[in-house]
């Protein structure tokens, strides 16, 4: 059998898999069998290679599989236990096939070695072998060089670099090698070989002993010391993972990865297809463990037995890497649309439509999906910047800056930084005037920990402005920032979780500096190991530890703002009390101040009911956060800037007063981050740009004008349950508009149209409804992902004109919408945090279940309740429902502040924005 798999592999496979369907399905059946003993094997699959065609045997190993027709087909089948087989002479249509498992052994051959080289598989797997191996310009995969890593010899006997010996050396200096602290004797080999010396850990006599020193540069030739060192984490140990167990507290092979170490040809791997047999180098058996992120557990997963009684997982033992549990406990751990393993991030697929082959010598053509990076790409610039995210903002108040700066962990399925606790990363934020005279901070100041360094030198960043995200552990004898081997405790851990955001904030003295333009900057600066550790060996400006220069700091994001010099007036973003005041918008087009927002003066009153919408605008400069105005629009489609009237914008749309449209059309005003352009909603759903957000476009976005909406589209008939009261007198038409410019260049990515019964119309750029399922690519809490009609689930007042407002959240993780009754519902929900969707928007309200919503008020006096059937609004004062109350809703500058506007100019201000007077 294994000469005739042997044949087929490297002569036939090439010619037969060159066919396409020709025709309808054909039932072939037969049976699957352990080898020698044939007994039957329940729940092997069954699968037609390199295609999605399979089945799975019943109780008498029985099976019947619709192939389509085919000149040529390879019948495969595996379980776990067993090693891969196929049946290569079936024909379509029989119902006698027989495919054979051999079990995996259960005794070594002593005679075998127990690993093979990485070379004898390169042989066939050229693209893998190159991944891990680099070569050229191709720096080769960390995995590869584990068992040579200079900074590892380094930290554990001073043997890597030519300054190793300096700082830190365990076998000098660890507390646990003293009897006093560690009477055991435990743990004395470092543990460093379980993930370093893999093949060697894995064969030990007694797990946990093996030395780092047992495999050197100077081991003879061919032994598997030399291999071990020369090698690392090479391809046989992981594809001999049959297992990893929960003690996942200790380290690789001392007692958490259960490999298969009896044949030196067995290799698991994720594919059921796969069939090939050569005796001691290559014998596929199906392991779907190869596709969780459990398998990277095995090294990337333990603590330290800091009590030395052999238990790793109880309470209180130090963590060492905890890159698994960081993954498990986030949202990317969980079966949905956020789900991520490690391997889809770290091996990812090959891109490209075409074919690919993962056995160079005629191995079957297969998706390019198939063939996965065996770079394990982790800390690499590329990776880096995916992590994080940085966001700063920033004002003046008199001789005081105040910033805010957010570092988010959008890209990362597991902390930011994660690993070995040298790793670290800081955020430094600097503010100095166009003189280049730093301005100092002041108390309130988040600060970066000692460790940044202190002294003089350009990269010296401890105790200045900004924030340090590491994971600090103390030792026996009272020492931090040590490795897990020595540690008694973890002290702290700042570390950002997944999809988690770090805010801090910062307080510079402008006295007498007020009259000048400011930059504040903000960089997040990432070190593979501590400061003063890398300065002590002389790592920096030498070696890492695959042999490459290194410098130190990796600048991952850096982020500046322009703040002009203007004086003490107070801005809109002003931290004390959050908001200085606002600005309430009359139907005559009147502006009335509340508290003591910006003074904007200009002789804007329409006098009569036309005006619609109000927002914020800056005409005296793109950057500038002081040169305040207000842009108002009219019902017929025009926008008017207030206090600069010169700042109107050219625009080639307009919507007339006319008998049947008195009001005009418009309804809805987006401004763009520079003020120079804008959006403009109407109630019929067509959004129409000016300025920079028009650029080189028409002024329509395609199809927006053709959704069926408008105050002439009575909400009757079978959009309107005929349960409810009045069904006369509401309109289905367009109330809100959302525009996504995530980078703020007055582009849209795409827009989302709020309807009056809640109903969201998401279309991309160039007026295309977005299809269901297109955000799967987009990062985490981007709001591209609100262009996805599956992504969210949003309310829907099912038969009522009830919706009025939607805006973005200001951290950009949702929306909020507003009902007219004052019901504040957040975007995204879910089950366990608002059932109230899920009890009331899931067909329609057949029942007359009362909308229920989100926050305060909710106000339904004088106005139609539709959990009634008497209809209690007055109409001639009122309108019907679709004259509720509730107009508009706005975020304050207080982080979760929010204040709602009724038509009669009330303001309601809800959750922080109840601070301000």
């Amino acid at each position: 059998m294994r000469l005739r798999v042997f044949i087929f592999c490297f002569s036939i496979l090439a010619t037969l898999f060159f066919s396409t369907n020709e025709g309808l399905a054909v039932p072939t059946s037969g049976r699957v069998v352990e080898a020698g003993s044939g007994d039957p094997i329940e729940g092997a699959v069954v699968q037609v290679q390199a295609s999605p065609v399979q089945t799975t045997t019943d109780a008498s190993g029985e099976f019947v599989i619709d192939i389509p027709q085919q000149p040529f087909f390879i019948l495969t089948a595996a379980k776990i236990g067993y090693v891969n087989n196929a049946s290569f002479d079936s024909v379509l249509g029989a119902t006698d096939v027989l495919i054979e498992l051999p079990p995996v052994p259960t005794e070594a051959n002593p005679e075998e070695p127990t690993f093979q080289s990485p070379m004898a598989c390169a042989s066939c797997h050229l693209v893998h072998y190159a991944d891990w191996a680099g070569g050229g310009k191709e720096r080769p995969s960390r995995h590869s060089t584990a068992g040579q890593n200079r900074w590892v010899r380094d930290l554990y006997d001073g043997s890597g670099t030519e300054g190793g010996e300096a700082g830190y050396v365990f076998k000098r200096d660890s507390p646990i090698l003293s009897d006093e602290v560690n009477p055991t004797g435990l743990h004395r080999s470092g543990l460093c070989a379980e993930c370093h010396l893999p093949s060697l850990a894995a064969v030990a006599d007694v797990p946990g002993t093996v030395e780092l020193s047992d495999a050197t540069a100077g081991s003879v030739e061919g032994t598997p010391e030399r291999m071990a060192y020369e090698d690392g984490i090479f391809c046989g140990i992981c594809h001999k993972i049959r297992d990893v167990n929960d003690n996942l507290g200790r380290t690789a092979f001392f007692g958490n990865i259960e490999p298969t170490l009896t044949d030196p040809g067995l290799q698991y791997g994720p594919l059921f297809d796969a069939v090939i047999d050569i005796a001691a180098q290559m014998r596929a058996a199906v392991n779907p463990l190869h596709k969780d992120s459990k398998v990277c557990a095995g090294c990337h997963q333990y603590n330290m037995d800091h009590d030395f009684d052999n238990d790793f997982d109880e309470v209180g033992s130090p963590p060492g890497q905890t890159t698994y549990a960081e993954w498990l406990s986030s949202p990317y751990a969980v079966e949905g649309e956020d789900y991520r393993t490690c391997q889809d991030c770290h091996m990812p697929p090959a891109e490209g439509e075409d074919d690919v082959v993962i056995c160079v010598f005629g191995g079957p053509a297969r998706s390019a999906t198939a063939l996965h990076s065996h770079r394990f790409e982790g800390t690499t610039l590329p990776y880096l910047q995916a992590a994080v995210e940085l966001v700063i903002d920033a004002s003046r108040i008199g001789d005081l800056l105040h910033a805010k700066v957010d570092v988010s962990n959008v890209g990362a399925g597991h902390n930011f930084p994660t690993g070995v606790s040298v790793r670290n990363a800081m955020l430094v934020v600097r503010a100095k005037t166009d003189s280049d005279t730093q301005l100092p901070h002041l108390e309130g100041t988040s600060l970066i920990p000692y460790w940044g360094g202190v002294g003089d030198e350009p990269d010296d960043y401890g105790n200045t402005p900004g924030r340090g995200f590491a994971k600090i552990l103390r030792s026996h004898d009272d020492r931090e920032r040590v490795l897990f081997i020595d540690a008694i405790e973890l002290v702290e851990n700042t570390q950002i979780p997944p999809m988690g955001t770090d805010t801090s904030e910062y307080w510079f003295d402008l006295s007498g500096l007020e009259s000048e333009d400011v930059e504040l900057s903000a960089e997040i600066i990432y070190r593979r190991a501590w400061k003063d550790l890398a300065e002590a060996k002389g790592w920096i400006g030498g070696v890492d530890g695959q042999g490459y220069p290194y410098e130190g700091d990796v600048l991952v994001k850096s982020v500046t703002l322009e703040l002009t010099g203007e004086g003490p007036t107070p801005t809109p973003t002003a931290p004390i009390g959050c908001d200085s005041g606002y600005y309430l918008l009359d139907a005559f087009g009147g502006r009335h101040p509340v508290g003591s927002p910006p003074v904007i003066t200009g002789s804007l009153y329409f006098g009569y009911d036309i005006a619609r919408d109000l927002e914020r605008a800056r005409t005296g400069g793109p950057t500038s956060l002081l040169q305040h105005d207000l842009a108002v629009l009219d019902g017929a489609g025009a926008v008017h800037f207030i206090a600069s009237p010169t700042s109107n914008i050219e625009q080639d749309f307009f919507f007339p007063i006319t008998e049947e449209f008195p009001g005009g059309r418009a309804v809805d005003l987006t401004t763009t981050s520079d003020s120079l352009g804008y959006w403009v909603l109407t109630d019929f759903g067509g959004i129409y740009r000016a300025g920079s957000a028009k650029g080189e476009e028409e002024s329509l976005v395609p199809n927006t004008d053709r959704l069926g909406l408008g105050v002439d589209i009575p909400l009757e008939g079978s959009l309107r349950d005929p349960s409810f009261p009045s069904p006369g007198g509401a309109n289905l038409r367009a109330v809100s508009l959302l525009v996504i410019d995530e980078d703020g260049d007055s582009t849209a990515e795409g827009y989302v149209i709020l309807d009056s019964m809640g109903g969201h119309h998401p279309f991309d750029n160039e007026g295309v409804v977005i299809d269901p399922g297109s955000s799967s690519g987009s990062e985490i809490n981007s709001p591209d992902r609100l262009l996805d009609p599956t992504a969210y689930l949003w309310p829907f007042f099912t038969g009522l004109d009830i919706a009025r407002d939607l805006e973005l959240h200001p951290m950009g993780t949702g929306v909020v919408i507003l009902d007219g009754w004052g019901g504040v519902h957040p975007v995204p929900v879910d089950e366990e945090s608002n059932p109230v969707y899920f009890a009331n928007n899931r067909v329609s309200n057949e029942d007359n279940t009362p909308l229920s919503p989100v926050g305060l008020p909710y106000i339904t006096s004088g106005f139609d309740n539709p959990s009634t059937e008497v209809d209690e609004s007055d109409e001639e004062s009122y309108g019907r429902d679709a004259a509720s109350i509730f107009m508009d809703l706005e975020f304050t500058s207080c982080e979760g502040g929010l204040y709602t506007l009724d038509r009669f100019g009330g303001i309601f201000g809800l959750g922080a924005a109840r601070k301000n007077p």
